[in-house]
């Protein structure tokens, strides 16, 4: 029963979203109008140009790369994570900055921790917030968890300037 309740809602979901494109006015040689969604996606774009170098940025916000295994992966993150989630009002950048560390780290998740690490200087975060950051780390991941991030921190940290 809550699998039809499920299915039935993205249907109407995708016809609301089939109205609301037939709608917005778009067609051969008319420009669409502004949907309610464009501000967060335009809002996601400017953090993303903030906290991230170009190859990233390209890759979330430019055309899909058909033919590629995931060719849809970056455009999912950008969605789900810089539309839905870090565009939202509530929580400035910077502090989200400090959750996405802090969740990056009990996750063990490196190679995103490598990047978030970069973004959160670029928002606001210093230094010596992401080694308490990861002293804190101690004692609800672990030592195993949060000794990981610190090697991936100094690795960021101690590279010499080029």
């Amino acid at each position: 029963m809550e699998r039809r309740a499920f299915l039935a809602a993205g249907a109407a979901a995708t016809l609301s979203a089939t109205a609301s494109s037939a709608e917005s006015g778009a067609g051969p040689g008319k420009e669409p109008r502004l949907q309610p969604g464009d501000e967060k996606r335009e809002r996601a774009r400017e953090i993303i140009r903030h906290m991230f170098p170009p190859q990233n940025v390209a890759a979330m916000d430019g055309p899909v790369r058909t033919g590629r295994f995931g060719a849809e992966f970056s455009q999912l993150a950008f969605e789900n994570a810089y539309v839905q989630l870090w565009s939202r009002p509530g929580l400035g950048l910077r502090d989200r900055s400090l959750v996405t560390l802090g969740i990056l780290i009990a996750l063990g998740n490196r190679d995103e921790l490598r990047e978030h690490l970069s973004a959160a200087i670029r928002n606001g975060v210093t230094r010596q917030e992401l080694e308490e950051v990861i002293y804190h780390a101690t004692g609800y991941a672990g030592f195993p968890l949060a000794s990981s991030a610190l090697a991936v921190a100094a690795e960021l940290f101690n590279k010499p300037a080029a």
